[in-house]
């Protein structure tokens, strides 16, 4: 083995047994689950679900409580969509030049999920 041998993949039952099993798409490939490995767990007889946009549960069958609440959170807390290319607001004078923290509102979806 050198260095350029490939790693096998770790298996994915460790993420299932963890005490979180409600996951973001980002948290998930951080442990190196790829896209098409989360599609694949999502499908119609896979061991998970698709709870949210962006937002996965890590086993079959209905959420509890506190997994529902855990993924509105995640759901809501996700950054800003990418807006289309343009010419970007000049900050004024009267206007803050850094981000100021915004309120949540959960709503549609989010909000009936709980």
């Amino acid at each position: 083995m050198n260095h350029n041998t490939p790693l096998s993949p770790r298996p994915l039952s460790h993420l299932a047994e963890t005490h979180r099993r409600v996951l973001t798409t980002a948290q998930l490939r951080a442990h190196g689950v790829s896209a098409a490995e989360t599609t694949e767990q999502c499908r119609a007889d896979g061991p998970w679900q698709q709870f949210l946009p962006g937002v996965f549960l890590l086993h079959p069958g209905p959420p509890t409580s506190e997994e529902r609440l855990h993924a509105v959170l995640m759901y809501a807390a996700r950054g800003p969509v990418p807006q289309p290319a343009g010419v970007p607001a000049q900050p004024t004078a009267r206007q803050p030049r850094r981000p100021v923290p915004a309120d949540v509102m959960i709503t549609g979806l989010a909000a009936l999920t709980l």
